[in-house]
């Protein structure tokens, strides 16, 4: 059986475009390491960056809803201490 879509992927980062709307974020795919994607642009085959917040990035095709949401991990608590 092939693994769910979004374990294939992995949020590592985001880079937030406040003013232009856009950003980046580093994704890391199964089998192919990690890179940096600009919204709008192709994650893997049929799979694009549609969107970024502060700690998560949606991902789906290029005409459609997105059909998969990362998320950054919490750090933890004692990283604020």
């Amino acid at each position: 059986a092939a693994a769910p879509v979004a374990s294939r992927y992995s949020l590592l980062g985001v880079l937030a475009g406040n003013e232009s709307g856009g950003g980046a974020a580093v994704i890391a795919v199964e089998g192919k390491g990690s890179k940096a994607v600009r919204v709008g642009e192709a994650v893997d085959e049929g799979l694009i960056l549609q969107s970024l917040a502060a700690r998560e990035a949606r991902l789906g095709p290029v005409n459609g809803p997105a059909t998969t949401v990362l998320q950054l991990p919490k750090p933890p608590i004692a990283a604020f201490n």
